[in-house]
């Protein structure tokens, strides 16, 4: 049995646990261990049948996070050894993964979501991005493996990777059972809801996406939006809404929990993304596999996962008039629209089979497991 540790800085797979549990890893010899952040004195209890452990930090701090990780999870490995670590993300969770394979001589794999070498736009986002864009070379360098989620994202890490070799392509699993449904009924009513679901920051082009409201508002086309998720850009999101006088016409949701997601992409009439860059857009999966129509960006990590003209329409990211436009385009043939979806709907059942991902994931951790390299003595901080 594989003993995989998985550093998460997110609580999303707890949370989906309580959802729909990860059916599958036993009888693909993994037994899978999450260490992850969780504020102190939060009680957070697993679905019994996940089969995975969970192990909250309970830290004071996600700036404390790293170095609770890295004493958790030594104590488990020194508990019961671990085969692999899996880090979620090439920055703070990267370095501690990189402390545990220094420390136990583990392999290393580095999950890699997005284009962070594609452009220069995250890295303004934040002021201490910076940092993470010189750090996250070497310990992309240091990784055994390093897992992408998509084909762009292997793209733009060829050019800083001396190992080209090392980076393989695999999709997250989504559970496509859970945003599975039938095909729309001939009768049912087309009206006029958009609905966005992600992070509220500057990756995501909320602000492109509220401009086109405008337009489509002065078009006559009547649009009303919902935005399901939170972020650091709502405050700013919700003045430009009043702004634009277009405030009655958007709801804020905040986030949606995982088990609410599903009756949204149900609900809504053409689903938008116009992201400024992705990994890949899951929502976009997940958008698809409930039937809804999109209109997206036209970025190289969002062509995986729809078909152009076919499943979505493309726009440039940071164009209103153009995102407004091909939303319009779908509001005024709601059969064009009807047959998009259904389009994408079969075309995410197929891609993304729940299943297939599954045995593709496994997979790349068993790869990964079997390297072994010798290292050097640990440093004086990393001994007990």
């Amino acid at each position: 049995m594989l003993r995989v540790l998985y550093i998460e800085i997110s609580r999303e797979p707890l949370r989906e646990s309580h959802i729909q549990p990860r059916p599958g890893w036993t009888r693909r010899q993994i037994s899978l261990t999450y260490v992850f952040f969780a504020p102190c004195g939060e009680q957070l209890v697993p679905a019994p049948d996940s089969e995975i452990a969970f192990y909250p930090t309970h830290s004071v701090s996600k700036l404390t996070f790293p170095l609770d990780a890295f004493r958790l999870a030594s104590r488990l490995h020194q508990e019961r050894p671990f085969h692999l670590v899996v880090a979620n993300d090439p920055m703070m969770l990267g370095l501690v993964g990189y402390c545990l394979k220094q420390r136990f001589n583990l392999p290393l794999m580095v999950k890699v979501h997005t284009q962070y070498f594609g452009h220069f736009r995250w890295v303004l986002e934040r002021p201490y991005y910076p940092l993470y864009y010189l750090l996250i070379p070497f310990l992309l360098a240091q990784a055994d493996k390093v897992w992408a989620i998509s084909q762009g994202v292997k793209e733009s890490l060829l050019p800083w990777m001396t190992g080209p070799d090392k980076i393989e392509v695999c999709y997250t699993p989504i559970y496509t059972n859970f945003f599975d449904f039938p095909p729309r009924p001939p009768g049912q009513r087309f009206g006029r809801q958009l609905l966005c679901v992600g992070f509220l920051n500057r990756q995501k082009g909320i602000d492109t996406l509220l401009q086109a409201m405008r337009l489509l508002a002065d078009a006559g086309k009547d649009p009303s939006l919902i935005l399901a998720g939170s972020g650091p850009e709502e405050p700013a999101l919700i003045q430009l809404a009043e702004k634009l006088d277009i405030r009655e016409r958007v709801t804020f949701k905040g986030h949606v929990p995982f088990n609410l997601l599903a009756p949204l992409y149900r609900g809504c009439d053409v689903f938008v993304l116009p992201s400024r860059y992705e990994g890949l857009g899951r929502v976009l999966v997940e958008a698809a596999l409930a039937g809804a129509p999109i209109v997206t960006t036209a970025i190289e990590t969002s062509l995986e996962a729809v078909l152009p003209n076919e499943s979505a329409l493309l726009v440039p990211p940071d164009d209103p008039a153009a995102l407004a436009a091909a939303v319009g385009a779908l509001l005024d043939r709601p059969e064009r629209a009807r047959a998009m979806g259904e389009k994408g709907r079969q075309f995410a059942r197929q891609r993304f089979d729940f299943e297939k991902i599954m045995d593709g994931v496994a997979g790349l951790w068993h790869r990964a497991a079997d390297i072994r390299k010798p290292l050097p003595a640990s440093p004086n901080w990393l001994k007990p």
